[in-house]
């Protein structure tokens, strides 16, 4: 998961009225008391008890709640007119521009898969030789190991390779001649078409 870009220097936004009751001793009076640890159980007895609250008691922190909005809606309205928040604003944009270009085309999942090589061939037998390796371990030790075999112990792999090569090329050529085929292209034209007109707005507003 990508992390959310954070303003460091903004005011922080104040929690709603279930959140502050929350953290004014009950949730870690729950943590102490149950024997049960996990978040999730005492959350769900949090918003058992919450709930069941009278109003009146909740109108307290749903009260509090809201005052500290209106304090947090100033500070951040002075803070928007600062220099610092105009600059993350540029980082910000900046960012969700190269997220953007970086966004990959839609797969075509209804393409023939393209077969492995002599290499990878190689290298998925030397993993199940090797379970115990890390995968950056397995690809250097499969790396190094197929570099030092010769053309003729390296043949087990590549003709297989060569086989399923020549077997994907006449599927696909006939997948290209599909409705599915063509269905993908405009779903392709549609991608590239969007994401143009995207950057176009990004360029607008930066």
């Amino acid at each position: 998961m990508v992390k959310k870009l954070v303003d460091p220097n903004a005011p922080k936004r104040p929690m709603s009225g279930y959140f502050n009751w929350m953290a004014s001793g009950v949730r870690d009076k729950l943590l102490a008391e149950q024997e049960v640890k996990r978040v999730a159980v005492i959350m769900k007895i949090c918003g058992d008890r919450w709930s069941k609250m009278p109003e009146a008691q909740k109108s307290v922190w749903q009260d509090k709640a809201k005052h500290l909005k209106e304090v947090y809606t100033k500070k951040m309205a002075a803070y928007m007119k600062t220099s610092s928040f105009k600059d993350f604003q540029k980082r910000k944009a900046a960012t969700g521009l190269k997220k953007m270009r970086k966004k990959k085309k839609p797969k075509d999942k209804n393409a023939p898969k393209r077969p492995l090589s002599g290499f990878f061939r190689f290298t998925k037998e030397f993993r199940k030789a090797h379970p115990e390796l890390k995968l950056t371990e397995v690809t250097k030790g499969s790396g190094a190991q197929w570099k030092g075999m010769d053309d003729a112990q390296k043949k087990k792999y590549m003709e297989p390779a060569a086989h399923a090569t020549a077997k994907y090329q006449k599927e696909l050529a006939k997948y290209k001649k599909s409705d599915a085929f063509a269905q993908y292209q405009e779903e392709l034209v549609a991608f590239k078409k969007q994401q143009k007109m995207k950057l176009k707005k990004f360029n607008k507003n930066l």
